[in-house]
């Protein structure tokens, strides 16, 4: 084994957040996808619709409630004056400035009538309707609308009426009246889209306050408040979350609670013959040993000294109460240096580089020392462990550690499981602490990097 100290620059890489937010993956999985929205495109949009259509219901009626009015209005005229007709044949026609009648002569009625309507078409007896517009339907100069019908009297000849309706004898307060319950029609479909859309903001707003009452309430529970009476959050449907959430997390936070205690309990029954046999170790280290049982007990030694960082590192992830680690002054460089070489043992008899890139004039942190030691000795014993062949690299920045080992030799570094227990306790101390932890995995080894935020 040989050992290679250089001194190089590094630059410090902008770590990602040590655990991604819940709402961040749910955005990651469905875009920008809400229910709320979702819903709110669909009143809106079928408001959108209904609207349209009611308004444009309303103008058709409107315009058809005033020619079927008229409609009538001839048809009654026509009818009575066929009556009196069959009664006495020399009755005079009635006749104003709207009501136009001829009988069996439509050549006598007045030319504009005739170039609007043929003979042909008014001798079927249909009602027959004319909007003349000349300037255009949004201008009343010379607008007229005539309605015509025939009937045939009791002798055999043809009636003939037109009404005819001229906007020029409207005075002007009459048609803007006219126009005033025209734009009615559109001035209630605007309310009725105005309404629908006040509706949905008012629906989304109480919606959101909700479901972000019940997000909040979701992501702050914790073992020290699972006994806290649950919130009521208005909808049945919402509480009928809140009630699976609750009793998944209760059933999890059981689970947890029975991992916990088979850790602490089973680590505080390995302290005692871990402790047993290290005092043992020493005695026998005072007492003095032959060369031949010299190897065999540095073999004990070194296991009993693993299983006691085990422990320690059990015990303390499987403490239930979050107490703060203690803040102490750490120097980073000998701190490392000095687990290196309390773990070198694992390469011995192992043709395996060391090299160490440190930057130079690393400063001294305040970091919690506990958790930081058991966190590098289980990345440092892993490499050592599982490199047969080949080099250990390590980069230390100010706030940072990378470990990196190239196996050449036939061993695990490929493997998924090529890093084990050690892996699994130290993300789980990091995700405790905040810290970011990074595995990269390759075809001749790992690399593991440990960031840890410095203030």
């Amino acid at each position: 084994m040989s050992l290679n100290s250089t001194a190089s620059s590094s630059t410090n890489p902008s770590g990602k957040s040590a655990t991604s937010g819940l709402s961040d993956k749910v955005c990651r999985r469905t875009g920008k996808r809400t229910l709320r929205r979702e819903l709110s495109f669909y009143i809106i949009g079928l408001t959108l619709v209904s609207a349209f259509f009611y308004t444009m219901l309303l103008k058709f009626y409107y315009e058809r409630g005033f020619a079927e009015t008229t409609h009538i209005t001839l048809r009654v005229e026509l009818q009575e004056f066929a009556k009196q007709y069959a009664l006495d044949p020399s009755t005079p026609l009635p006749h104003s400035q709207v009501l136009h009648m001829r009988i069996d002569d439509w050549h006598t009625m007045p030319t504009f009538f005739q170039q609007q309507i043929s003979k042909e078409e008014i001798d079927t007896g249909e009602v027959i309707d004319v909007d003349w517009s000349p300037n255009g339907h949004h201008e009343w100069e010379g607008v007229r609308f005539l309605v015509g019908q025939s009937v045939l009297l009791n002798d055999g000849k043809r009636l003939y009426g037109i009404i005819d309706h001229k906007a020029d004898l409207l005075t002007d307060i009459e048609k803007d009246e006219f126009d005033r319950l025209f734009r009615k029609i559109f001035i209630v479909g605007g309310v009725f889209i105005s309404l629908m859309v006040c509706t949905v903001w008012l629906f989304n707003r109480r919606m959101q306050r909700n479901t972000r009452a019940l997000s909040a309430w979701a992501e702050s529970l914790s073992m020290e408040n699972l006994k806290q009476d649950i919130p009521d959050f208005r909808y049945q449907e919402l509480n009928r979350i809140s009630d699976q959430l609750y009793a998944a997390f209760d059933r999890i936070s059981g689970l947890l609670a029975r991992e916990h205690r088979f850790l602490r309990n089973a680590s505080h029954e390995l302290r005692t013959p871990i402790a047993v046999i290290r005092a043992n170790m020493e005695l026998l280290e005072k007492i003095g040993y032959s060369g031949m049982i010299e190897r065999p007990l540095e073999r004990i030694q070194r296991a009993n000294k693993g299983m006691q960082q085990l422990t320690e590192t059990l015990l303390w992830i499987s403490r239930e109460n979050e107490v703060v680690p203690k803040v102490e002054t750490v120097h980073p460089e000998p701190l490392v240096q000095e687990i290196i070489e309390d773990l070198s043992y694992l390469l011995s008899d192992k043709p395996v580089e060391l090299q160490l890139n440190f930057t130079e004039a690393l400063q001294e942190v305040e970091l919690p020392v506990t958790p930081l030691r058991i966190v590098l000795n289980n990345l440092i014993r892993n490499a050592f462990q599982h490199t047969q062949e080949g080099l250990v690299r390590f980069t230390l920045t100010p706030d940072s550690l990378e470990i990196e080992n190239q196996d050449n030799g036939l061993s695990h570094g490929d493997s998924e499981d090529s890093f084990g227990l050690g892996l699994m306790l130290v993300e789980q101390i990091c995700e405790r602490m905040d810290w970011v932890l990074e595995i990269k995995r390759r075809a001749d080894g790992v690399t593991a990097k440990l960031t840890i935020p410095v203030a």
